[in-house]
């Protein structure tokens, strides 16, 4: 309500080129801190103005008074946890996006850095008949996970440098992320 409000009133209108400006410079250094670039700075704020949107909707919700409508069998019914198919298709579209990008960066590793990486993802990942989107984005780079499922090294030294370079691939993957 507040935040259909919001989006159509007319001093909150994106279309103001001053509220363009004024949101381009608090979020240019922002930007700048980012690892890959960012194509439209118009689309991120699109993106930046929905989220806000969304969470004055729930803020909303939480705020409501109950109606005798959400109770049932005596116990609470909570409406705030309510599923957005929406939200669902955007963060699936995201996943996948980001698993594409992480399976290219990720082929360029290192060999013993990718192995290692690769070894550890496969241990902790259930194959099941139909490949999940991690496993479809390393397909398409021609590596199958289910061949890199193998025991931890018995050896301790190869141990000890299984987890040096697997430690060094988590750093790269999480400077890659930031």
């Amino acid at each position: 309500m507040l935040a259909s409000k919001l989006m159509h009133s007319s001093e909150h209108n994106c279309s103001n080129e001053i509220f363009w400006q004024k949101l381009y410079s608090l979020l240019r250094p922002l930007v700048k801190r980012w690892v890959f670039p960012i194509e439209t700075i118009e689309h991120m704020i699109k993106v930046v103005a929905l989220n806000y949107c969304r969470d004055l909707k729930r803020r909303e919700r939480r705020l409501l008074r109950s109606t005798d409508d959400e109770w049932s069998y005596g116990e609470h019914v909570d409406s705030t946890n309510a599923v957005d198919p929406a939200e669902i298709a955007i963060d699936k579209a995201f996943q996948e996006w980001l698993f594409e990008r992480l399976s290219l960066e990720i082929v360029k590793f290192p060999k013993k850095q990718r192995n290692a990486l690769l070894i550890d993802l496969a241990y902790r990942m259930h194959f099941a008949v139909r490949p999940t989107s991690l496993q479809r984005a390393f397909l398409r780079r021609g590596i199958r996970l289910q061949d890199f499922r193998a025991p931890a090294p018995k050896n301790p030294l190869e141990r000890g440098r299984h987890a040096a370079n697997l430690n060094l691939a988590y750093k790269r993957v999480a400077n890659f992320c930031v």
